[in-house]
């Protein structure tokens, strides 16, 4: 941790020190000493969580950059537009674990707040020139992150949800699943190793694994530039991750289903579903709107306002109407009498047949249902002997009215 005033630079030990730097909340929360940081909003959730330090009165040159307006808001800018210093950001992501510090890396650490003081003052200045309410406006939102307190992330199957919300980019769903399978393990690798998780995968490396899904470890080394150590060791696990990812089916995920199959119980048809029936047949339907329709159509709900629960005898009754009305699906393609090409009847046959061959049981049931109704109607038709046509049916239309009154005189 980098401390800086007027006169001294501090490089404080976090590591060997990390229990007796709780003294130094004197200074952090006492509301008369103004603290100077850029980009503070981190530095506050680290300060809190590792050493239980908390920061009150608080400048943020990264909100005062904003808010002039600035070109860029890194502290690089910062640094060689009021100070003309260019700063060496290449011990960054260093580990600074390592003991003792490389004098290079001690230098680095000291530039980061050896200036911050003076920036201050330049910053200060400008938006003084501009109004007092603009030095306000930084002063009350730096202090803002100040009031942000840590609290521990809980790992959830949609936390992935957080970090993918801030790529603004819609990714197929091949790609979100690899982002949230390579978010999982990132989590459990971090919590394992005790490392932090930008540590173990930085998330513009992960986003461009999940956009890019490469076919080999070759390829997701080559998305990690330079790779991270725990990637390097792992690299065998994250390409069985993504490989498994490539070849993912958003249909067979019971997770997207619009229908819980527990939920519902399958039950067959009442007529005012003829209309859905009818729109499975059309050709040139895709499988996913025919599952989903047929879903929607085959199964109801356990419970609810308009729940129909069917006895036998209506079933049977059900399958007599559509049976009689409707007529079997190969009837009413044989029957479409108004169509002149047999191209469209071919096309309308096969959408039949590519949704009778992937037909639920339920439905499987129902359509046997009917065939049997329907043989055992003909059966009787066939049993049934013909009706004996009685002897005034054969009389001719003209002697109807003689033949009448002849029966008449015998009666009287």
């Amino acid at each position: 941790m980098q401390l800086s005033t007027r006169t001294e630079d501090f490089i404080v030990d976090t590591l060997s020190l990390r229990t007796e730097l709780l003294p130094l909340n004197a200074v952090f929360t006492n509301p008369t000493i103004l603290k100077v940081l850029h980009g503070g909003i981190n530095d506050i959730m680290w300060l809190q969580r590792d050493l239980g330090l908390y920061l009150v009165n608080m400048f943020d040159t990264y909100h005062a950059s904003k808010q002039l307006g600035l070109p860029r808001c890194s502290l690089s800018y910062l640094l060689h537009r009021y100070c003309d210093v260019t700063a060496d950001k290449q011990y960054q992501l260093a580990d600074w674990r390592i003991r003792p510090l490389p004098d290079v890396m001690i230098k680095y650490a000291r530039e980061d707040t050896h200036y911050l003081l003076y920036v201050y003052d330049c910053l200060r200045y400008e938006l003084l020139t501009q109004g007092m309410h603009t030095l306000e406006s930084v002063y009350r939102n730096s202090n803002l992150d100040c009031q942000q307190t840590f609290r521990k992330p809980v790992f959830t199957q949609e936390s992935y949800m957080d970090v993918y919300k801030k790529i603004r980019i819609a990714l197929k769903p091949q790609q979100k699943e690899c982002l949230k399978s390579i978010y999982k393990w990132r989590d459990q690798t971090a919590r394992n190793e005790d490392e932090s998780t930008a540590f173990v995968l930085p998330n513009h490396m992960m986003f461009k694994i999940a956009e890019l899904l490469p076919t080999d470890q070759e390829g997701i080394l080559g998305c990690c530039n330079p790779p991270p150590p725990l990637v390097r060791l792992h690299v065998q696990e994250l390409h069985l991750i993504v490989e498994k990812a490539r070849h993912y089916n958003p249909l067979l995920d019971p997770a997207n289903t619009s229908v819980n199959e527990e939920e519902y119980t399958p039950g067959f048809l009442d007529m005012t579903h003829q209309s859905s029936v009818e729109s499975i047949f059309t050709p040139k339907q895709t499988p996913a709107r025919r599952i989903k329709e047929r879903k929607e159509i085959f199964y109801i709900p356990k419970s609810g306002p308009d729940i129909k629960l069917k006895n036998k005898s209506s079933i049977e009754e059900d399958c007599a109407s559509i049976t009689s009305e409707t007529g079997t699906i190969s009837e009413s393609v044989s029957s479409l009498q108004f169509f002149d090409t047999t191209s469209i009847k071919s096309d309308i046959s096969d959408a039949v047949r590519s949704v009778t061959d992937s037909m639920s049981a339920p439905f499987k049931m129902f359509m046997t249902k009917i065939a049997q109704l329907r043989d055992e109607e003909k059966k009787k038709e066939e049993e049934t002997p013909a009706p004996v046509c009685p002897i005034q049916d054969n009389v001719p239309p003209e002697d109807t009215e003689d033949t009448v009154k002849d029966e008449n005189s015998v009666n009287n």
